[in-house]
């Protein structure tokens, strides 16, 4: 944030093309509580939110929110 709000570069991994997978940090501590109360204790579960974006996505998206909230 300090970069931004300085107008630096943001220091994206590699080339910034690498996608990963988001999930809000509530949602999965949601699903983990549900593991824990489930009888299927020996299951593997695997737990997502199928929203995929590549690095430079979420940089730009960060740095509009940012940049948004210093205009007002």
């Amino acid at each position: 944030m300090k970069s931004i709000k300085e107008d630096k570069s943001i220091p994206v991994y590699g080339d910034g093309k690498n996608i990963r997978e988001w999930m809000h940090v509530e949602d999965a501590c949601r699903a983990i509580f549900k593991i824990l109360l489930s009888k299927n204790k020996s299951f593997r579960f695997n737990i997502g939110s199928d929203l995929r974006y590549k690095n430079t996505y979420i940089a730009k998206k960060i740095f509009q929110i940012i940049l948004y909230q210093k205009i007002k």
